[in-house]
């Protein structure tokens, strides 16, 4: 599992890094203009033409009721949203998990459990609510995995993760995987994932 985020870490890092270096500097374009940000003139050719997406998988068709913010992290509350009706689950790794080490370990480790049949009061994965995983955003590093001597983007930490263990038992049940991806608000955000 590391491996494969030493990996993810790799072939994205640089990306990642350019990511960080347009965002401080058309921030600091826009404090200097006293400006608010406008669409990219890059991005024009996707906003004037029409186009559409796949169909929706089956299991995402009905969700009249999402239950969102839902810490893995807190392992009463996550079996209790499980258990619950609702047909999806924000898996929250981002703001409302509050990504200290130990919390993120439990809550990958909930998830991860969950997932496997091995959570203690949770119902088999395909009976559960869907899970919308959502990883950290892209400003957010994991301070505790070294890559090359560089702290890894938490995004990919989470992802790798969370696809390493999940994935395909996720896929073979026809539940996922799903991310939720959060705070996507810029084209080359988009490109990353």
């Amino acid at each position: 599992a590391l491996d494969f985020v030493a990996e993810l870490v790799r072939r994205f890092d640089a990306d990642v890094d350019q990511l960080y270096r347009r965002r401080k500097l058309r921030k600091l374009q826009l404090d200097e203009r006293n400006d608010l940000p406008t669409f990219s003139p890059e991005t024009s050719g996707i906003r004037d033409n029409e186009w559409t997406v796949r169909a929706v998988p089956a299991r995402l068709v009905n969700r009249q009721v999402d239950l969102g913010d839902v810490s893995p992290a807190n392992t009463e509350h996550f079996v209790a949203a499980l258990r619950s009706s609702a047909q999806g689950i924000q898996t929250d790794f981002d703001d409302g998990h509050c990504p200290a080490w130990g919390p993120h370990l439990r809550g990958l480790s909930n998830v991860c459990r969950a997932v496997a049949g091995r959570l203690k009061g949770a119902p088999c994965i395909e009976n559960a609510p869907i899970l919308m995983l959502r990883p950290r955003a892209w400003n957010m590093i994991e301070h505790n995995i070294l890559v090359h001597g560089k702290e890894a983007p938490g995004p990919l930490v989470d992802f790798a993760l969370l696809m390493f263990h999940c994935a395909q038992t996720l896929f073979n049940c026809g539940s996922g995987p799903f991310f939720y991806l959060s705070k996507v608000k810029q084209h080359v955000k988009v490109s990353l994932t």
